[in-house]
């Protein structure tokens, strides 16, 4: 027995404290709860980021896809290639579309000859493909039409611009020619 504070006590039944072993056990399920808190705040951080990134540049093509075909629903002449020319035109009135694979970056020169690129950012290694197609007119209507079909990671966007050639209605001629099938370059011109 004990004598403390004038109360006989049997030795080791009073604790006043916690025991070392007791401690690390305590900081060890601790660490591991923490541990795994942290562990999932960075993935939902990721994700975030992530999906926040995939709308924006969805948005980025949606956005580009518009205005590319605004520039070609008004145009009177279209030429679509399988390849980009070595010298683009200059000239007014002419426009192009194509994708920079070097810079990785939709380039668009508008009929009023105003540059302009969309689609900036693209990771180095999001798989993309921008297709160009001439669409054959069923009824025969002199409105042509192009086709749009642009694939960025596992986003696709489809859209079809119907060339309005209002000339041709007021007599004047349309012209429109394509390389066999689909390509990777439009120019357009009034």
């Amino acid at each position: 027995m004990i004598r403390g504070k004038d109360k006989l006590v049997k030795a080791g039944s009073i604790r006043k404290g916690f025991t070392l072993v007791e401690l690390i056990v305590v900081m060890a399920i601790l660490g591991i709860v923490t541990t795994a808190i942290i562990a999932t705040f960075q993935f939902v951080m990721t994700s975030f980021r992530h999906t926040t990134l995939r709308a924006d540049q969805q948005a980025d093509a949606r956005y580009a896809m518009e205005q590319v075909k605004r520039e070609v629903i008004y145009a009177k002449s279209v030429v679509v290639n399988s390849i980009i020319p070595a010298s683009l035109p200059t000239a007014t009135g002419v426009g192009y579309c194509y994708f920079d694979t070097v810079n990785r970056v939709l380039v668009m020169r508008t009929l009023d000859g105003t540059i302009e690129n969309y689609l900036q950012g693209l990771p180095d290694d999001l798989v993309y493909q921008l297709i160009f197609e001439p669409v054959s007119s069923v009824s025969g209507d002199p409105n042509d039409a192009i086709s749009m079909s642009w694939q960025i990671a596992d986003y696709s966007l489809d859209t079809i611009a119907y060339i309005q050639n209002m000339d041709y209605w007021l007599g004047s001629s349309v012209t429109a020619t394509y390389t066999t099938g689909p390509g990777i370059y439009i120019q357009f011109s009034n």
